[in-house]
């Protein structure tokens, strides 16, 4: 009986101190890598490092795909004509051409 006491114990103390196996949050967004893979993720990071402006935090592989897509279509954007070959991808082009029609209907 007292192994059995130590297990519940033991087993106790992992929930309620926040086990990270035990107590992930459920539902919540997949992390980028899980969402388009280990391959897909390095290469969203490189282009995503290729182009920001800034320091590396807006391309941290903590982030989400859709924040590290942002940051390239924005830094994109912001290089022009010097941009990357991959740039259209990201819809910086696309987004200018919606800004020009947003400006023609008004």
């Amino acid at each position: 009986m007292p192994i059995r006491r130590h297990l519940v114990l033991g087993l106790s103390a992992l929930i309620l101190c926040g086990s990270p196996a035990l107590s992930a949050p459920r539902g919540g967004p997949l992390s980028c890598r899980a969402e388009i893979g280990e391959g897909r993720f390095r290469a969203l990071l490189a282009e995503c490092r290729q182009v920001s402006l800034q320091s590396s935090r807006p391309c941290d592989p903590r982030r989400t795909c859709g924040e590290l897509r942002a940051e390239i279509g924005r830094s994109c954007a912001l290089l022009g004509d010097a941009a990357p070959p991959f740039c259209p991808g990201y819809g910086a082009a696309d987004e200018d051409e919606d800004d020009a029609e947003d400006e023609d209907a008004g």
